[in-house]
C-alpha cells in the first residue's frame, strides 16, 4: 500500500531540524546587529573624538561638557548621548592647552594584566556598545574601562542593569593633544648659537654676550630695566672653570653654581656675560638653564679662550 503521510517520528524529526534553522537564523541576525551596532559605536567615538581634536585647533581650551553635547557630539535626537570626561582645567576657558605639562584626568586600564593606569589624559569618550547600557563613568578624575568578561551596573542611571561590560573607549593624552595643535610653536627656547663669542687671554674682560630666550609662558616683568617679560635664568659651571665670568645685569649679579638643580635662579628678560678679571686660556663648559612658568630648559654652550 503506498504511503501518504509522515508517521509521527518523521514529522518529529522535520520540526526539530525547522527549529534549528529558525534558531540559527535567530542567533546569525542577532550577531549581524551586534556587529552594526559596535561598528556603528566605534564610528561615533571616532566622530567625537575628531571633534573634539578639530575645536581645539580652534580655541586654546578643551570644550566644556555642555558644548560638546550641543554642538559636537554625533548622537542626535533620542539617541543616548556620547559619555565625555574631560581635565578641568584644560577644559577652562581660555586655559591655554600647552601652558601645562600634566593633568588630574586618569584611565584605570582593569582590562589589561596586570591592570595598568594612564596618566595626564586630556580626555575621554565613549559609547555604550552593542546592549545600550553606559557602564563608563567619570569617579574622581579616574576613568575606568573593564574586560568584556566584566558585569557591571548601569553607570548613567540609577537603574541597576547589570551586562557585560562592553562599551567603545577613546582617550588622548595631554601630549598627543599638544602634538595635535603643534605646541612646538610655542616652545620655550634660548636662542644664542652653542660657541659663545670667542676672545683671548690678555683681554682686560670676557668681551661677553647677552643671553636670549624665546617662546614659553614668560613671568611679568619684574622691574629689571625693560618693559619685557622675564624669564628665570641660572648659569652653570660643570667643570669649575668659570670663576672669572659673571653676569651683573639680571636683577643683581647672578653667580656662577655647579649645580642649577639646587640653586636659586634669578629673574629678568636677558642676562649679559661679562667678566671683572681677564678670562682664562682654554675652552670651557657652560650650561645656561632658562625656566618659564611651566617649564625649564638647559642648552650647553662652549667659549673658547685663546692664549696671546
Amino acid at each position: 500500500m503506498r504511503r501518504t503521510a509522515f508517521t509521527l517520528i518523521e514529522l518529529a524529526i522535520a520540526l526539530t531540524i525547522i527549529g534549528l534553522m529558525i534558531g540559527g537564523s535567530f542567533q546569525a541576525v542577532k550577531a549581524m546587529r551586534e556587529k552594526s551596532k559596535v561598528a556603528e559605536a566605534k564610528e561615533q567615538v571616532r566622530a567625537s573624538k575628531d571633534a573634539i581634536l578639530g575645536y581645539v585647533g580652534k580655541w586654546p581650551n578643551l570644550p566644556s561638557g555642555t558644548e560638546f553635547q550641543d554642538d559636537l557630539s554625533p548622537v542626535k535626537n533620542n539617541q543616548h548621548a556620547i559619555f565625555y570626561a574631560s581635565d578641568a582645567v584644560l577644559s577652562t576657558i581660555n586655559n591655554d592647552i600647552c601652558a601645562y605639562n600634566t593633568t588630574a584626568l586618569k584611565i584605570v586600564d582593569n582590562g589589561a594584566v596586570p591592570p595598568r593606569t594612564i596618566d595626564d589624559v586630556a580626555f575621554v569618550v565613549a559609547h555604550e556598545g552593542a546592549n545600550y547600557n553606559m557602564q563608563t563613568a567619570l569617579n574622581a578624575n579616574v576613568v575606568n574601562i573593564y574586560a568584556p568578561s566584566a558585569k557591571l551596573d548601569n553607570n548613567a542611571t540609577p537603574v541597576n542593569i547589570v551586562d557585560f561590560y562592553d562599551d567603545i573607549v577613546e582617550w588622548v593624552t595631554l601630549d598627543e593633544l599638544q602634538r595635535n595643535v603643534d605646541c612646538s610653536q610655542n616652545k620655550l627656547v634660548i636662542l644664542n648659537d652653542y660657541a659663545l663669542p670667542r676672545d683671548v687671554n690678555s683681554s682686560a674682560n670676557y668681551l661677553g654676550t647677552p643671553i636670549y630666550a624665546d617662546g614659553g609662558f614668560p613671568f611679568a616683568d619684574s622691574g629689571d630695566g625693560d618693559t619685557q617679560d622675564d624669564y628665570e635664568w641660572c648659569l652653570e659651571d660643570p667643570n669649575n672653570s668659570l670663576n672669572w665670568l659673571n653676569s651683573n645685569t639680571c636683577n643683581g649679579a647672578i653667580n656662577i653654581v655647579s649645580n642649577c638643580g639646587t640653586a636659586t635662579f634669578s629673574q629678568c628678560t636677558s642676562p649679559l656675560l661679562g667678566s671683572g678679571s681677564s678670562p682664562v686660556a682654554g675652552t670651557h663648559r657652560l650650561n645656561i638653564y632658562v625656566k618659564d612658568k611651566i617649564k625649564t630648559v638647559r642648552k650647553s654652550f662652549t667659549i673658547t679662550i685663546d692664549s696671546n
